[in-house]
């Protein structure tokens, strides 16, 4: 009779608040585009909707697992879950949560807290990419509708992380040359404007940043004359010899084909000219590559008259007065 119309008026608007917060959870997702962004106000918004001790994000990234994003209540004793601790859970994991007395032993960090624990796999097909931890607050345990939920919400976390890591894996590839593994003119162009801001903002001599060019002498005579594979080993020779020149905080960039450009941040005039010298002794110095190349090859290549490999510069400098 009334008790149980209130009960299912009761589950109707409970219903309700779940679609809500799903579809209010979908629309939330948009707003961010890097994964350890997206992670941590994701696990926020959980913990803050469902009223949880804690919540967790590990992502399963290059067969390691890390921590993308934490939640915590306030006052709350702060657990620490190793990677260790992370797979033994998964292992153990049964249709989308633990069940308590489903393992035969349990670690030691985890018995206070095996009856409100959540473990939920986020997965692309059989692929894991990662996992959502939940701590309920003491004395509560999660209801199966809270399982239901969250497995349907996992499904759209997964999607999404998914879809970020593709993006960033394809901005990653057009920012880096797959010959040389150097970063490409798309690159070059963000890290200018990036570094041309930085020096607005702070101003000053020692903010100046170089741009350095390179460009490799004869590069298309001697690729028309030893070929293809030869010019590629050049190039990929130069791009080292170039890093090992120039220092870490400096982004080396293949332009085009056998021309090359050097940002160097925070680096006025004479310190770009004495980086410049350091290559052109270098290139004097160093043994001339057409040796080690006929051994990968195996085959020996006929020798030109000039075995001194050369290459020309030039360098343009960011003025602190005239912002040009």
């Amino acid at each position: 009779g009334l008790v149980g119309s209130e009960m299912c008026i009761r589950d109707s608007f409970k219903r309700i608040q779940e679609i809500q917060f799903l579809n209010q959870s979908i629309a939330f997702f948009q707003n961010y585009k890097r994964r350890d962004e997206f992670a941590q106000k994701m696990c926020e918004y959980i913990s803050s909707n469902m009223g949880t001790l804690s919540v967790e994000l590990w992502e399963f990234f290059h067969g390691q697992w890390q921590t993308l994003g934490q939640s915590q209540q306030e006052g709350a004793e702060k657990r620490e879950f190793s990677p260790d601790l992370i797979s033994w859970l998964i292992l153990n994991q049964t249709n989308q949560v633990l069940i308590p007395g489903s393992a035969e032993y349990v670690p030691p960090e985890l018995q206070a807290l095996w009856d409100s624990l959540m473990v939920i796999p986020l997965q692309d097909g059989e692929n894991l990419l990662g996992v959502l931890l939940l701590t309920a607050k003491e004395g509560d345990v999660f209801q199966q509708q809270d399982v239901e939920v969250l497995g349907i919400l996992s499904n759209h976390i997964a999607a999404h992380i998914l879809s970020i890591q593709r993006n960033e894996d394809l901005m990653r590839l057009s920012q880096q040359d797959p010959l040389t593994s150097l970063h490409t003119s798309t690159h070059l162009m963000n890290s200018l404007d990036e570094e041309i801001k930085r020096f607005k903002r702070y101003g000053g001599r020692e903010e100046a940043f170089s741009l350095c060019a390179v460009d490799l002498d004869n590069f298309a005579k001697f690729n028309d004359k030893f070929g293809q594979v030869a010019g590629d080993y050049l190039l990929v020779w130069f791009s080292k010899l170039l890093k090992e020149n120039f220092r870490e905080t400096d982004k080396v960039i293949r332009f085009h084909e056998d021309c090359f450009m050097i940002l160097l941040p925070e680096s006025p005039p004479e310190e770009t000219e004495i980086a410049v010298k350091r290559l052109y002794e270098s290139l004097i110095e160093k043994e001339y590559f057409l040796p080690k190349l006929e051994k990968a090859l195996g085959e020996s290549l006929p020798r030109i008259k000039d075995n001194q490999m050369t290459c020309s510069t030039g360098i343009a400098l960011f003025f602190p007065d005239q912002d040009q």
